[in-house]
């Protein structure tokens, strides 16, 4: 009696979790709102001659496949502290992007403002906007190495440079192989502040590596690679970083990226315009090596 008593427990224990899991597989659908259309402004001004660029666009939902459209009619100019002013065209086969009518290169300890003026809601009033930033001291390159990795599946790259002693430094590297760029997004660039190395000097310290796995970064005998540095104000910094995590968020997986993005941008005129993006002054250094083949085959 008793084994036939545990036998009709255990039957309706089954079906009780066959229950369960089936209304487990339920479906729900959850209604997403997309959020308030933003304005996005970005640009940058470098201490290298050419064509500074800017561009505007509208932000695209989240869910969309395709590429946030690009925001025509605005004028927009850029004005030195010295007083210089720099005047943008739009480009016409790229609309939202702006270049500089002439190139110029910007300054260490020169600050820098944008001013954007647009219709953007088409009611025949410009809607103004501006931001502002000092462009940073750069980074001092000598010279970079390169070491392979115990197991030869990454190439370490080694740098000797001097970090400007006048400021707190903020880095972002990037990497081009000839004249390719390997780092041509966000979440592929490496950044870093002093307090990462506990000094204003490198001397052959190991700050970036590439694998050797990924043919985009693959070296070849003959190759010349280039690491750029770029110094940022620690505000462009900060939103750099969190652009990157709204990219690729980091672990642990139940904390998301930031919900606001900081912006340097501010409304001087018109209509108030949910806006994104920002201005920045950055210097920029770069050093080369060459891939000899005794590299190659160590």
């Amino acid at each position: 009696m008793m084994k036939r008593k545990r036998n009709q427990i255990t039957a309706s224990g089954i079906v009780a979790c066959t229950c369960l899991l089936a209304a487990c597989t339920a479906q729900i659908e959850i209604e997403t709102v997309d959020a308030v259309e933003h304005l996005v402004i970005y640009g940058t001004v470098t201490n290298e001659l050419k064509r500074q660029r800017i561009d505007i666009t509208r932000s695209a939902p989240y869910f969309s496949d395709t590429a946030p459209g690009g925001v025509s009619g605005a004028e927009v100019r850029v004005t030195a502290s010295t007083g210089e002013v720099y005047l943008f065209s739009e480009e016409l086969q790229s609309p939202g992007v702006y270049l500089s009518d002439a190139a110029f290169a910007g300054f260490s300890g020169e600050s820098y403002q944008l001013d954007v003026a647009v219709d953007w809601n088409n009611d025949g009033t410009p809607d103004c906007f501006t931001a502002s930033e000092r462009m940073p001291l750069p980074l001092l390159g000598e010279r970079i190495d390169l070491k392979w990795s115990r197991m030869k599946d990454y190439v370490d790259v080694l740098a000797w440079c001097e970090l400007p002693r006048e400021q707190e430094n903020y880095i972002c590297l990037k990497v081009r192989i000839n004249n390719r760029m390997v780092t041509d997004s966000l979440d592929q660039y490496t950044f870093f502040d002093e307090s990462y190395i506990n000094s204003k000097t490198l001397e052959g310290v190991e700050i970036y590596s590439l694998s050797q796995k990924d043919e985009n970064l693959t070296l070849a005998a003959g190759d010349e690679l280039t690491l750029i540095a770029l110094s940022l104000t620690k505000e462009f910094y900060d939103f750099s970083l969190n652009g990157k995590k709204e990219v690729r968020p980091s672990p642990p997986i139940m904390v998301g990226p930031p919900a606001n993005m900081p912006t340097n941008l501010m409304r001087t005129a018109g209509a108030v315009v949910p806006l994104a993006g920002y201005f920045s002054a950055c210097a920029t250094d770069s050093v080369s090596v060459s891939v000899t083949e005794e590299f190659i085959n160590k």
